[in-house]
């Protein structure tokens, strides 16, 4: 202190005069911190007003926090959904004028909260295989009049089930084509739903149609042919059953199946 007394003392009134813009600038900036509370102060009124004391803004979503940090709290309630749910799926073949197929019985229950309307079904092929003639005959062919809902060549299947919320709905499919020959071909396949309300679509799991026709034998020569290559045509059979998963071996005579088997063994 006795360092900095004789220069004061020398420059008193330049000293004066800097602590008057110091105390200037005080004041000023105390009425700018009065002045921000008292705007702020008044919309945290208004707002508190216009929610009954709260501080929160409600809407679709709420806002709530401080200007600097607004965070969005979605409204309590429950969100509705769209879905439905295959409780059944069964197959069972039909014949139908020399040609045979799959009729499928299907069962669909809405678990959601909104009305659902099913617009179609999609096929979804994941693989098939068709029988070869291994009597190597000589057809003469007819083409039966066939009743069907759903062409497998097509894959769509166009269809309006309404279902309201919790409702059950039960109807058949019946698969078919238009072209196709008098030996077995089974598809391996899905069914995919296609609702109106996209959050309900699904995919079924999968499972076969087996069909013949609509091509079917009216008439038939065989030139003949020898064992082994009756054996040979079967196992390929098998295999190219095998691909999609399926086991054919019930379709032949139990004598004729060691022989296949050797044949099989053999390749």
């Amino acid at each position: 202190m006795t360092t900095w007394l004789p220069f004061i003392l020398a420059h008193k009134a330049a000293v004066i005069g800097a602590l008057g813009i110091l105390g200037a600038l005080a004041v000023f900036a105390r009425k700018i911190v009065e002045f921000a509370k008292s705007l702020f102060g008044q919309d945290e009124k208004k707002e508190s007003k216009a929610n009954g004391g709260g501080s929160v803004v409600s809407g679709v979503g709420s806002f709530i926090g401080s200007r600097n940090n607004v965070s969005v709290s979605i409204n309590n309630e429950r969100t509705r959904e769209a879905r439905a749910v295959l409780t059944r799926l069964s197959c069972n073949p039909v014949t139908d004028a020399y040609a045979s197929t799959t009729e499928t019985t299907l069962t669909i229950v809405n678990k959601g909260d909104l009305a659902l309307t099913l617009l179609r079904l999609e096929l979804v092929i994941h693989g098939r295989a068709t029988m070869r003639d291994c009597a190597n005959r000589r057809y003469s062919l007819d083409v039966a009049k066939w009743t069907y809902d759903f062409d497998v060549d097509q894959g769509v299947c166009d269809g309006r089930h309404s279902l309201s919320p919790g409702e059950v709905d039960t109807f058949t499919v019946r698969f078919g084509r238009k072209h196709g020959g008098p030996t077995l071909t089974t598809y391996y396949v899905s069914l995919y739903f296609v609702f109106d309300e996209v959050a309900a679509n699904f995919e079924s799991e999968s499972f076969y149609i087996d069909m013949t026709g609509p091509a079917y034998i009216r008439g038939a020569f065989s030139p003949g042919t020898t064992k082994q290559a009756w054996c040979a045509c079967q196992a390929a059979n098998i295999r190219a059953f095998e691909k999609i998963e399926r086991d054919i071996r019930d379709l032949f005579d139990p004598e004729d199946l060691p022989d296949i088997e050797a044949t099989l063994r053999s390749h």
